[in-house]
């Protein structure tokens, strides 16, 4: 588990073969032949600080007997006399982060109306994320469709239920996305809280 919640996990990508039954659209945005609009997309929780009933990362650190330096205890506030790993535990603070590709919050460029592929993997092992793309004002934005649910390809694209996908930890989906007005969007997990009573005891990311 601390390793997960570490960043030891990482994208193996089997490319289809030449035979592959795929639409020419897929083909389109897919490598090894249109890498340019093959988008991968790692989601880790290694700035997930917050306790999680003792499976935070900073909880699980303090767990292993990690040392000092890396769980921020030689970094102290000379008022409260708090570490620095006091302060990022504390939920309030909101040190509660899952990175993209190592990134915190990266940006991407591309056109208005040009399809692009998202591969998405959950690397997280704790949290279920409820993807969506949303505009600035937190609305439903863009055209996304489910092609490929754990590596295997849905006989068709579809929908997804409510505008959002579902990954439970390890999960994998991939998108068709087009965004066909000019404008800044968000590839966020927003949970629905009507959504609680059939998610169970899982941890889920907002």
């Amino acid at each position: 588990m601390f390793h997960v919640q570490g960043g030891m996990s990482g994208l193996l990508i089997v490319e289809d073969p030449d035979n592959e039954n795929t639409t020419a659209l897929i083909r389109s945005v897919s490598c090894p032949f249109n890498c340019e609009h093959d988008i991968k997309l790692l989601f880790q929780p290694t700035l997930q600080y917050v306790d999680l009933d003792g499976l935070g990362f900073g909880s699980l650190q303090k767990s292993i007997g990690d040392p000092d330096v890396f769980r921020h205890l030689t970094v102290v506030n000379a008022t409260t006399n708090k570490t620095l790993e006091d302060w990022l535990k504390v939920e309030e603070n909101e040190v509660d982060y899952y990175t993209t590709n190592g990134l915190l919050q990266p940006v991407m460029n591309f056109s208005a109306g040009q399809t692009k592929r998202f591969r998405m993997v959950n690397a997280g092992g704790l949290t279920t994320l409820e993807m969506t793309i949303v505009d600035n004002n937190g609305v439903n934005a863009c055209d996304f469709y489910e092609i490929a649910i754990d590596g295997v390809y849905l006989n068709k694209p579809r929908m997804p239920r409510f505008k959002k996908t579902l990954l439970v930890p390890a999960a994998r989906v991939d998108w068709l996305v087009v965004c066909n007005k000019p404008g800044n969007y968000k590839l966020v997990s927003q949970p629905s809280p009507g959504d609680q009573i059939s998610m169970g005891n899982f941890n889920r990311y907002n």
